[in-house]
């Protein structure tokens, strides 16, 4: 199905699409969203005729893409009058700022429950689902009204005189005569809800209508609700508001369901009686084509990606597009060749991604694009691609050494954790020193930085079979570590036990503080840097599905350029 936008950017026209893919079964869904320039006055017929030839099935609209809203209305208008059947559908981001230039001429609404009146203000227009509202008849209560009427400006009138389905928000109305005297309509309007049986709080209430029966206080208008919007001769089907492009919202619900049905309606029909074949070795640029004939209504489309060498015949029932050279075959019959056509389009793209592994993704952009435009965002985006890379590289370097620096701290560690445990089961050597003839292990380690007195802790210990002494002073840095043998070291504990003076213990610990402290540093670094990598990483396969969304407008709008003055036979 072909969809047209009119006034989007680029990425919310995708993003619209893709809402639109997500709830409805039918598809393809094919979006054109015309470029700025065929808004001009100037190019109006020519925009017109585009429009006729891609036979959209419904047109989304902003107002956005026009210089003034006149213009947009008028180019609503001309359009409507050469596609009286393909609905149009309003798209607000802001309702305030975007509704208020339509309403001077005061359009008529008409909602679901087939109530319709006039509107002039974008105050009683609301995005949420309406509460239960009474039925209040103020016309024995309000005698006269003064209020600001976009296209008449200042007026005063009576209720009588009020125009029938006339709706007027609160905003509009400075005074009112109501109980014999004139006051502003908010004072009014406290003082009279607050004289009601029937709970309706001041909020609520939106405006006041106008109709045959009376004038009555009024709720709002849910954008939901509305069915037609009419701007004069343009009859605008349903509005959608940016946040609600969901089936949580009616209007949204309805646009599918019309969607939907025009798919229904479409399926039945019969097939164009002739074949087409789209040939060529390069398999998505035949399924871009098959796509582009499917929404020229040609159903009988196959895609042929190889041949047996030699020469073959297109029977009388077959017409062949020849997109890409099948290596060695030659053929004959009704075959339009467009491989030179279609190698100059390629050309700029071909190197660009890996076609093998592209598929033709659900929805297409359409949007009609120049050469210069697509050198312009590939080059920009090659730029991105090369910066993104030189940066992995960089992060690749940088890991390599920290992941050296974090195997040596990893086995530096591994000996602090056990010089750390030892040193709790050790012996404070002051404590040994004033009575040596006490201990009675076998063996002994002495941790001592003063050689004098470990000689006399030698000859005081003279009863202990097996001594050994290590100065802790040896070991300066983290590194250092490594040269202790530590498993031999820890021996001296299972029939013994380790003396260690106050200030080897505090050496000792200082030093396997800073290990575990480095150790936990270069642990971040390498964390961090991991996670940069899988951010460079994600964007790069986002940057590669920009290039191919790239490479994939080019080609859709350029076949479609080259494929068009061949589809009127």
């Amino acid at each position: 199905m072909q969809l047209v936008g009119i006034g989007f950017n680029p990425s919310f026209w995708r993003f619209l699409l893709q809402r639109l893919e997500k709830h409805t079964g039918y598809g393809p869904l094919v979006g054109t969203l015309l470029d700025p320039s065929h808004l001009q006055p100037d190019r109006l017929v020519s925009t017109c005729a585009h429009l006729q030839d891609l036979q959209p099935v419904f047109t989304f609209f902003t107002p956005h893409g026009f210089r003034e809203h006149r213009d947009c209305i008028f180019f609503l208008s001309q359009m409507q009058a050469r596609l009286r059947e393909v609905p149009l559908a309003l798209v607000l981001e802001n309702i305030q700022e975007e509704l208020s230039p339509f309403l001077p001429p005061s359009p008529w609404v008409r909602l679901t429950n087939q109530m319709h009146f006039r509107v002039s203000h974008p105050g009683v227009f609301l995005t949420q689902k309406l509460r239960s509202f009474p039925w209040i008849n103020l016309q024995s209560r309000v005698s006269m009204l003064e209020y600001v009427d976009p296209r008449e400006g200042w007026c005063r009138c009576t209720v009588q005189d009020l125009p029938p389905q006339t709706l007027l928000a609160l905003d509009q109305i400075r005074f009112l005569e109501a109980d014999d005297r004139t006051q502003s309509v908010q004072e009014w309007l406290t003082t009279f809800l607050g004289q009601q049986a029937k709970s309706v709080e001041a909020q609520q209430v939106k405006g006041l209508l106008r109709t045959e029966k009376g004038l009555f206080l009024f709720p709002g208008v849910p954008l939901d609700g509305v069915i037609e919007f009419s701007l004069g001769d343009v009859k605008i089907k349903t509005i959608l508001v940016h946040r609600q492009l969901s089936d949580h919202s009616a209007a949204f619900r309805r646009t599918l369901q019309y969607l939907e049905t025009n798919a229904k309606r479409q399926q039945p029909v019969a097939p164009r009686p002739q074949a087409l074949r789209c040939l060529g070795s390069l398999p998505i640029l035949n399924e871009l084509a098959r796509s582009i004939l499917a929404t020229r209504g040609f159903n009988n489309v196959e895609s042929v990606e190889s041949l047996q060498p030699g020469q073959h015949q297109l029977g009388n029932d077959l017409q062949g597009f020849y997109l890409r050279t099948l290596p060695s075959v030659e053929l004959k019959g009704n075959v339009i060749d467009l491989r030179k056509a279609i190698s100059g389009l390629l050309e700029p793209v071909l190197d660009f991604v890996e076609w093998p592994t592209v598929e033709v993704p659900k929805t297409i952009a359409s949007t009609p694009m120049q050469r210069k435009e697509l050198d312009e965002r590939r080059e920009k985006l090659l730029r991105e691609d090369e910066k993104l890379r030189q940066e992995q590289q960089r992060l690749r370097a940088h890991q390599e050494l920290y992941d050296q620096e974090q195997q040596v701290l990893d086995r530096v560690a591994i000996v602090g954790r056990q010089l750390v445990e030892q040193l709790g089961r050790s012996l404070p050597w002051e404590e040994v020193a004033r009575n040596p003839a006490e201990f009675t292990g076998r063996q002994v380690l002495l941790w001592c930085e003063e050689e004098e007195i470990v000689a006399e802790m030698m000859r005081s210990l003279g009863n202990v079979p097996k001594r050994l002494w290590v100065n802790p002073n040896d070991y300066r840095e983290s590194d250092d570590l490594l040269r202790l043998d530590i498993n031999t070291y820890c021996s001296y504990a299972q029939n013994g036990n380790w003396i260690v003076t106050t200030h080897s213990r505090q050496h000792l610990e200082q030093l396997v503080s800073v290990i575990f402290t480095e150790q936990q540093r270069v642990q971040a670094i390498n964390r961090q840097r991991e996670q940069a990598l899988e951010g460079i990483e994600r964007s790069l396969q986002q940057l590669q599905q920009r290039k191919e969304q790239l490479a994939l407008h080019w080609l859709y709008v350029s076949l479609q350029q080259t494929l068009s003055p061949h589809l009127t036979n």
